[in-house]
């Protein structure tokens, strides 16, 4: 039996949570348009022509797959919900790992057919994309890289994994 005032703290709670988000969301709009003011077009082509210089070009590559997938995930103009984190990382792992990536496609689709939920083959190339990545051999700092983006697109998805375990996750030909 479910406690009405549990259920009801529970209401309250994802409100407030919303409204953080929504507070964090009008901060950041109200205060990016100094930031943007005070970068010179100079200074950002510096500041990127030196990190080119200091890390090599799949480090670097790296990063902006993490900023890519991260922006994805907490879109400014979505008020920092919903975004394409698992399709980001996806797309991009296709450029740096083209051999797992289109391993993990395949699985993808393997995935999603026999169980009828895109959210369980995502998952599942989530944990498969740095498996992969090790399994080839690459440097330390790169599987880490992997695992740490795919962290986050995990913990992203909690909601999903917590549907899934309940039976509730609707399936990929239901969702509207």
């Amino acid at each position: 039996e479910i406690d009405p005032a549990s259920d009801d703290r529970t209401r309250q709670l994802k409100h407030r949570r919303a409204q953080l988000k929504d507070e964090l969301a009008a901060q950041f709009v109200a205060k990016a348009p100094a930031a943007f003011a005070a970068m010179d077009r100079n200074g950002v082509e510096e500041w990127v022509d030196s990190a080119i210089q200091t890390f090599d070009h799949r480090g670097l590559g790296y990063a902006m797959v993490a900023a890519s997938v991260v922006g994805h995930m907490f879109p400014a103009t979505r008020q920092f919900r919903g975004g394409k984190g698992v399709a980001t990382m996806g797309g991009s792992a296709l450029v740096l790992q083209p051999i797992v990536s289109i391993i993990l496609l395949a699985v993808w689709f393997g995935v999603r057919k026999l169980t009828k939920k895109a959210s369980v083959a995502s998952l599942t190339i989530a944990v498969g994309l740095p498996a992969g990545v090790a399994i080839k051999g690459a440097p330390g700092w790169e599987v880490a890289a992997v695992v740490g983006i795919n962290v986050l697109v995990i913990i992203r998805h909690l909601d999903n994994i917590k549907r899934l375990v309940g039976g509730s996750e609707l399936s990929a030909n239901k969702r509207a």
